[in-house]
């Protein structure tokens, strides 16, 4: 899924570990996600709008094809964490 990489990217500087104990879920768990080979459940989703504050919708996750706005979200986040 293009925008969790994303999210953990932005987050975490690609470490998927940090965020798999941040998330508190399994790091293969993060990787399944990563690759596409699962979905970010509604309660995950929860936590990443939790963990940024918003930054990153739970709706974002739950209904991707809805959300044009991957890009503007995490230029939204670096933005305001390196200020």
């Amino acid at each position: 899924m293009e925008l969790f990489s994303q999210f953990i990217d932005t987050c975490y500087g690609g470490n998927r570990s940090a965020a798999a104990a941040a998330l508190d879920i399994d790091p293969s768990m993060v990787s399944r996600i990563c690759s596409g080979k699962r979905k970010v459940s509604p309660a995950l989703a929860e936590r990443i709008e939790q963990i940024t504050s918003g930054r990153y919708t739970k709706e974002a996750f739950i209904w991707p094809e809805n959300n044009n706005s991957d890009d503007a979200q995490s230029a939204a986040f670096v933005a305001e964490n390196n200020s």
